[in-house]
C-alpha cells in the first residue's frame, strides 16, 4: 500500500509529499480526527514513503524498507498502542529507550502512538521530556480522536494535522473497487458509514449485516413505540450481537436519525435507510422529535459506559428502561 492506495485525504497527501520533497519534516505531528477515518493507515503509509529507497514522495512497496514496514519488522519503526484502557508510563520509557539508539538501517526512527488521547498524565510527562529535546532522526506521530486530551505543552511542540471524515462518494468508490459491491450496496453502506471508513469496512465484513440491521431496526421501533412487553422479551438481541455491539448502536442511531431527518426537513436524499422510507414516514408522523433526540443521547451515553467497562447487562437494561420511560409517541 502507498499514498496512491489511500482513499480520500488528498490535501494531507499533497502536504506531506511537499514536506518530503523539501526535506522539511517536523519531529512530531498529531493526526487529529474522528475514529475510523484512516489516520493510522495514513501514518503507516507516510512512514513507508519516508523510508522507501526507490521513490522520493511515495512508497514503492518493492524495496526491503517498504516490505519490512508491510511485515511490521522494520528495526527503526515502532507502533505503540494502549495497554488495556490506557497508554502507560512504562510504554513511554520503552519509547525513550528505542529513540536513544541511532537508526539501524535508515536515516529516521519513526514512532506511531495510536489512540494517544488515552495516554496517562504520567506517560505524557515522560514523553514531554523527549519532545523538549528530540533526536534529529526522530519522528513521532500521535494518532488522536481528540487532541485536546493531550497536554498543552505537548500540543505546542507538535504540528497538528486535521483529518476530516471521508466523503460518501470516496467510501463508495472504495467499496466498489476493493470490495466488489454493486452500486446500490455501496451507496447504502457509504451512507450508513457517514464518512467513517472503519464503520463501512465492518459492515462489509459482517456477512449477516442486512439481517442484523433488520432485527435491530425492528427492536428500535418497539422501543420508540413503548412496546414494553416486546422490548423486555426481545432484549436478548443485545447479548446475541454483543461482539458487534458498536454496529448495533450505529444502526439504532442511524434509524432514529432518519426519522428525525424526515420529520424536521422532509429531505429524503440524506436518509440512510432509503429502502424503508415508508416505515420511516409513519414513524416520523407518530413520534416526538424531542424524545427521539433524548433516545440518541441515551444510546451515546451507553456506548461510553460500556467503553468504560460498566457491566454490559446493567448498561443495556438501563438503556432499554430509559428509552421506554421517555416515551416516543405524540
Amino acid at each position: 500500500m502507498s499514498f496512491k492506495d489511500v482513499y480520500g485525504h488528498e490535501e494531507v497527501i499533497e502536504f506531506f509529499q511537499n514536506v518530503i520533497t523539501n526535506n522539511n519534516l517536523s519531529h512530531s505531528y498529531v493526526f487529529d480526527g474522528l475514529k475510523g477515518i484512516g489516520k493510522k493507515h495514513f501514518a503507516i503509509n507516510l512512514s513507508k514513503a519516508i523510508f522507501c529507497k526507490n521513490n522520493k514522495v511515495d512508497a514503492c512497496d518493492l524495496c526491503d524498507q517498504c516490505r519490512k514496514i508491510n511485515h511490521m519488522n522494520h528495526l527503526d519503526f515502532l507502533i505503540i498502542e494502549p495497554d488495556g484502557k490506557s497508554i502507560k508510563n512504562e510504554q513511554m520509557k520503552d519509547l525513550q529507550e528505542f529513540l536513544s539508539y541511532k537508526p539501524n538501517e535508515s536515516k529516521k526512527k519513526i514512532v506511531i502512538i495510536d489512540n494517544s488521547n488515552l495516554m496517562t498524565i504520567s506517560a505524557q510527562n515522560t514523553l514531554l521530556k523527549i519532545l523538549e529535546e528530540p533526536p534529529g532522526y526522530a519522528l513521532i506521530i500521535f494518532i488522536s480522536q481528540n487532541a485536546n486530551k493531550l497536554l498543552k505543552t505537548i500540543q505546542s511542540r507538535c504540528q497538528i494535522i486535521r483529518f476530516n471524515p471521508l466523503r460518501n462518494e470516496v467510501i463508495q468508490k472504495y467499496l466498489i473497487n476493493e470490495k466488489k459491491l454493486n452500486l446500490e450496496e455501496a451507496e447504502f453502506i457509504s451512507n450508513f458509514s457517514n464518512g467513517n471508513f472503519s464503520k463501512a469496512y465492518k459492515a462489509v465484513e459482517e456477512k449477516d449485516f442486512l439481517d442484523i440491521r433488520n432485527q435491530v431496526i425492528d427492536y428500535t421501533n418497539q422501543l420508540l413505540l413503548n412496546k414494553k412487553i416486546e422490548c423486555i422479551q426481545d432484549i436478548g438481541i443485545f447479548e446475541k450481537y454483543k461482539k458487534n455491539i458498536e454496529l448495533v448502536f450505529d444502526i439504532m442511531i442511524g434509524w432514529i436519525r432518519d426519522i428525525l431527518i424526515v420529520q424536521t426537513t422532509n429531505n429524503y436524499d440524506i436518509v440512510i435507510n432509503k429502502d424503508k422510507i415508508d416505515i420511516i414516514k409513519k414513524q416520523a408522523y407518530r413520534l416526538v422529535d424531542r424524545n427521539l433526540i433524548d433516545s440518541i443521547e441515551k444510546i451515546e451515553r451507553t456506548i461510553k459506559n460500556i467503553e468504560m467497562n460498566v457491566n454490559f447487562k446493567l448498561a443495556i437494561d438501563y438503556l432499554v428502561l430509559e428509552i421506554i420511560q421517555v416515551g416516543g409517541t405524540s
